[in-house]
């Protein structure tokens, strides 16, 4: 708020501008008139111009609040000059100085009127001009008046400003007291729940650590015994493509075995059919003893033969 009241420039009172009033001497006349019997001014023609002086005001910053101590504001208007003595004497003299001089100077051609009326003319711009100062000195306190006012005005409306600021001050400050208060205990909570959170994430971590090394070390173990069966599986792939050329050898043999059973078989008809016929003949050249003989020794050729053909054993002979 210092900074504040370092802005308020309140206005300095002006002294009032007192201009010095010269008369030129007059040319030196010769009036023929004696010394002069009484002087034009005297003490008792002194003539001062009064007015009510207002009592200085003085104003004191601390009242506007703290932020405003040292701040203090001092103020006194001015009172209106007036006539002083020594320069009613000063003007006597200047005025018997030139009435000697025209005594001595000049003829009696300029009367004792026309001099009379040179020093109304000059004693009427005197006038004139204390006229003027008086009007500026009063000019000038009816401004340190008004400035006083508004002064007063604006140390009035710091000071509400100042009250409404320190109210404001004081809620916005209760309330971000308690706005940090809510907010430290939640983020208290909030870390206590990242610290359960985060001890519980490590945790996890170190289970699935585990989980994932006791998984690979079990894929390691899976694929050594999936190579040693690929090799066992080499080693059997190895004996299959043996015993496949063996058995494709064996089909070869089997192939021309069966080939040649058939030619068996085609001889074998044959000598069957040739034996049965010559067992069902009916010539009596041949006599039953070796009908006998053929019928009991070849039986058994005829069995093997008639199995490798196909025949019954049931077959009886004649």
């Amino acid at each position: 708020m210092d900074e504040f009241f370092e802005d308020v420039s309140i206005p300095s009172p002006t002294a009032p501008v007192l201009t010095p009033i010269t008369i030129a001497p007059c040319p030196s006349i010769s009036l023929g008139i004696s010394q002069v019997q009484t002087p034009i001014f005297n003490d008792s023609t002194a003539t001062t111009t009064t007015s009510n002086v207002d009592p200085p005001v003085s104003v004191n910053g601390s009242d506007a609040g703290a932020g405003a101590s040292g701040f203090t504001v001092s103020y006194y208007t001015l009172p209106i000059s007036t006539i002083r003595q020594g320069q009613l004497k000063s003007i006597k003299k200047k005025l018997d100085s030139l009435l000697e001089s025209t005594k001595a100077s000049y003829s009696d051609s300029y009367s004792q009127e026309a001099v009379k009326a040179l020093i109304k003319t000059t004693l009427k711009e005197h006038a004139t001009n204390l006229e003027k100062e008086n009007k500026a000195v009063e000019y000038s306190a009816v401004t340190c008046k008004e400035a006083t006012k508004k002064v007063d005005k604006l140390i009035s409306d710091a000071r509400s400003f100042m009250r409404t600021f320190q109210s404001s001050n004081e809620i916005n400050t209760t309330k971000v007291n308690a706005v940090i208060s809510n907010l430290s205990s939640s983020l208290k909570t909030e870390m206590e729940a990242l610290t359960h959170v985060r001890t519980g994430l490590q945790h996890d971590n170190n289970e699935f650590q585990n989980t994932i090394s006791s998984k690979i070390d079990k894929l390691h173990n899976e694929l050594a015994m999936e190579n040693k069966i690929v090799d066992q599986l080499a080693a059997k792939t190895g004996k299959v493509k043996v015993l496949t050329i063996q058995i494709n050898h064996a089909d070869k043999e089997i192939t021309e075995l069966n080939s040649k059973i058939a030619d068996m078989k085609s001889c074998i008809a044959d000598v069957n059919s040739l034996l049965s016929n010559i067992i069902e003949t009916r010539d009596p050249l041949i006599p039953i003893t070796v009908k006998k003989h053929l019928a009991e020794k070849p039986w058994p050729a005829f069995t093997i033969l008639n199995r490798l053909e196909g025949v019954s054993e049931s077959t009886v002979l004649p």
